[in-house]
């Protein structure tokens, strides 16, 4: 009879632990403030390369790298406010964003050397940008999809967009952020097997 006990308690247990799980959301996707991050830097740097062009360089030198640091900041925080601490896909998301940063960082050096010009920088830089949105949408976290496919759109539209490139690819950007910070929850994490 007491062996009966001791499996009624642990499948008490189990079942506490399921019901936990599942109260708690469990995501390794990005909190939807990273989306919000994203979009209040293209809100005013994607306008900002279309009409105060001279100013846009420095901007992204310093948005860009800001906003790496800031969504990280938000990301770790908010993981550990639910308790919900993955070294793994910590890991995983600072690398990807970190590489992507340092690979745009290195787009600088291909017009001061006379690669490329400098009205090509910002193009290259916003087709790397799709590429690494598309690739964290199939790698990490699925909202990012949705943002980098507008990214790569934008490159097509912008010979048709009559010196207003810049500001119709941040309709189209800026709109699929904030649709990727609305989805949230658990549409957003990528299975890992």
């Amino acid at each position: 009879m007491q062996k009966h006990h001791v499996v009624d308690g642990v499948a008490e247990d189990l079942g506490f632990v399921r019901r936990a799980l599942a109260r708690s959301e469990w995501n390794s996707g990005a909190p939807s403030a990273v989306f919000l991050v994203c979009s209040v830097i293209v809100l005013i740097g994607f306008p900002l390369n279309d009409f105060l062009p001279k100013y846009a360089l420095t901007y992204w030198s310093i948005a860009a790298p800001l906003a790496f640091v800031v969504s990280a900041v938000i990301g770790r925080r908010h993981w550990r406010q639910k308790g919900q601490v993955d070294a793994r896909s910590g890991v995983r998301h600072l690398a990807h964003w970190g590489v992507m940063l340092a690979v745009m960082g290195l787009c600088f050096q291909l017009p001061a050397t006379g690669a490329i010009s400098w009205r090509a920088l910002g193009p290259l830089v916003l087709l790397l940008s799709a590429m690494g949105y598309l690739l964290a949408g199939v790698h990490l976290d699925r909202r990012f999809f949705l943002p980098g496919a507008l990214m790569a759109l934008g490159i097509g539209v912008m010979p048709i967009c009559g010196g207003f490139e810049w500001t119709v690819t941040w309709v189209l950007v800026a709109l699929a952020l904030k649709v990727s910070a609305r989805v949230g929850g658990k549409a957003g994490a990528v299975e890992k097997s």
